[in-house]
């Protein structure tokens, strides 16, 4: 059969579908914000806030959308996710099993433990049959990471073999610009384009908060995975 995720409004189904203020208040304490093809970062200059209401939760919306595609009656996919990623994660996965499911888009779950999914389905190894992923995208703080490791045909995470020429010319276009200035505008345009196409619909990122003594100095936000060698070396205590 057909693939649905060929169609640009099954896609944009998926995303509407999907209640993130709901998310937020009943999984992260409220403690998250939406997020799109370039995360919010401490750079946070390169990720366009006004996209987050482009294609908001609308349920009536994602049906149509669907019936337009051709699923009048609903889709029938197979949703992998894992466990590795912790009981909040979980519940979460669960959530959004059932915004889906009032969409129209009944997913059955199947659960890879953490060192499986990372060996097949992370690197894009599927079985045959419409299947979605749920999972997690490490932060990068340059946009760069993002565009082109998760929508260039050369990407090393191009899970789902994205291969759209317009947009790897616009993504190697802003690799070349050298002007802060030009290259953000190109980024904002390869973000609107992705809001548009939805190869990877995404959901909220979480919020890391911390609480400090008053004598801890030189702190500073934890921005991907180095709290070794990027946080700790700097932290120094007065008496």
């Amino acid at each position: 059969g057909r693939n649905p995720f060929k169609d640009v409004r099954v896609r944009r189904a998926l995303y509407q579908a999907i209640d993130i203020e709901t998310l937020k208040t009943k999984l992260m304490n409220g403690q998250s914000f939406p997020t799109g093809a370039v995360m919010p970062s401490p750079l946070g200059t390169y990720n366009d806030p006004a996209l987050e209401q482009r294609y908001p939760f609308d349920l009536a919306a994602a049906r149509k959308l669907l019936a337009d595609a051709g699923y009048p009656d609903g889709l029938k996919v197979d949703l992998i996710s894992t466990p590795g990623y912790g009981q909040v994660w979980v519940q979460t996965v669960e959530v959004v099993l059932q915004d889906l499911k009032a969409a129209g888009i009944d997913a059955t779950l199947k659960m890879q433990e953490y060192t499986a999914y990372l060996a097949s389905t992370f690197k894009g190894q599927f079985e045959s049959g419409p299947t979605m992923v749920f999972g997690l995208e490490t932060p990068f703080t340059e946009p760069h990471d993002f565009l082109f490791n998760m929508y260039h045909p050369n990407g090393t995470r191009n899970h789902a073999g994205v291969d759209d020429a317009k947009l790897t010319a616009m993504i190697e276009q802003q690799m070349r610009t050298l002007d802060r200035a030009e290259r953000k505008k190109q980024i904002f345009d390869i973000q609107r384009y992705l809001a548009e196409q939805q190869y990877y619909p995404p959901h909220a990122a979480s919020m890391r908060t911390a609480a400090l003594q008053p004598n801890v100095h030189d702190f500073f936000p934890r921005s991907d995975y180095g709290l070794g060698a990027e946080i700790v070396p700097k932290v120094w205590l007065d008496k």
